[in-house]
């Protein structure tokens, strides 16, 4: 009898300390999830705005990108003292694990990787009113705008791509194969058409530099024209011109690259950045000469590169130069320079 009360007392001490163990195991419920973060207007608004900061990061718009198709496209020749891989740029004789066109790619595909993440939790969400069925919207078209302009910018700097088309594809499919060219395109052309369908034209003062409706319906213009579908182009493209777009060219060419640009009428789309402000730490400008008054940069980085008094890190070609003068449009008189030079 004993032996059966103390083997009683044993089991029932276990069932008790295994029913415990399950009360301790608790949910963080300080630690977010990919099913349990992205549930909100906020979450999801912070979700679509992670995709456009990969345009600062390293192979992009914050140096390199320009730097690469500018020494590529020959309209900038190097100085002496460029060396290491921009000067392989120029001299074209990188390899493909050539480390700027490495770090696009993989910001490209970070890209890519941030907007399937998006576009999967904005599907899955549901809106609680109005506003938030709006934003919803929104938030869908700017990430598969921001999807196609990733694989605009692979299809034609690398052809046939891996094609990521889904947050589940991207995760689960870590070896993809290199998809036709045709079916990206094709890809690109429905995000954008899905984009434009979905887009505001415009946001408040706070939002600016989101994509808009005129940006997605830009963009898929230029996926035809590089396409050399040459109709779709066009018929895409003259919207532009159309209501209720209000698009126009700037009274002054010079105004698109002033700091007031920000809302000049024949701005379309642009990569937005932070402006130096004395006490920030921001390597790219700390060496500028011409910065102005009060420590702001008074023209863009890509500006300093070629700065006879900044880096002169490259100039412009002859080949460009010669390409800005040509005949009068008007009277067809020769030495016409384009205000564009």
């Amino acid at each position: 009898m004993k032996k059966f009360i103390k083997c009683t007392a044993v089991c029932l001490g276990l069932v008790a300390m295994g029913a415990c163990e399950k009360t301790l195991e608790l949910p963080n419920q300080n630690n977010y999830t990919f099913d349990t973060y992205f549930t909100t207007d906020a979450a999801l608004n912070q979700a679509v705005i992670a995709t456009y900061s990969p345009l600062l990061h390293v192979g992009m718009w914050a140096r390199e990108y320009y730097f690469i198709f500018d020494l590529l496209g020959w309209d900038a020749k190097p100085d002496a003292p460029l060396q290491g891989d921009l000067l392989g740029l120029a001299q074209m004789n990188f390899e493909p694990s050539h480390f700027y066109l490495s770090e696009q790619w993989k910001t490209l595909y970070r890209i890519v990787y941030r907007t399937n993440v998006a576009v999967d939790r904005a599907s899955a969400w549901q809106p609680a009113n109005s506003a938030e069925k709006l934003h919803k919207a929104q938030y869908l078209g700017e990430a598969k705008f921001m999807r196609a302009y990733a694989y605009f910018n692979l299809v034609n700097n690398w052809g046939r791509v891996p094609l990521h088309t889904s947050y589940e594809e991207t995760t689960q499919n870590q070896f993809p194969s290199r998809a036709p060219v045709s079916e990206i395109w094709a890809f690109i052309e429905q995000d954008l058409k899905d984009a434009e369908a979905s887009l505001p034209l415009e946001y408040p003062s706070e939002w600016l530099g989101r994509a808009t409706r005129g940006a997605a319906v830009a963009l898929l213009g230029k996926a035809y024209l590089y396409q050399k579908k040459w109709a779709e182009a066009q018929a895409e493209l003259v919207k532009l011109t159309q209501t209720p777009f209000s698009y126009t060219l700037a009274a002054n060419y010079n105004d698109l690259f002033t700091q007031t640009n920000q809302s000049n009428p024949e701005t379309i789309f642009q990569v937005m950045n932070k402006k130096w402000e004395e006490g920030d730490r921001d390597d790219y400008f700390e060496d500028a000469q011409e910065r102005g008054a009060f420590g702001m940069g008074t023209h863009t980085a890509r500006a300093q590169e070629y700065g006879w008094n900044d880096w002169a890190n490259v100039f412009v070609t002859d080949a460009v130069v010669k390409a800005f003068t040509y005949p009068d449009p008007a009277t067809n008189a020769p030495g016409y320079v384009d205000p564009r030079a």
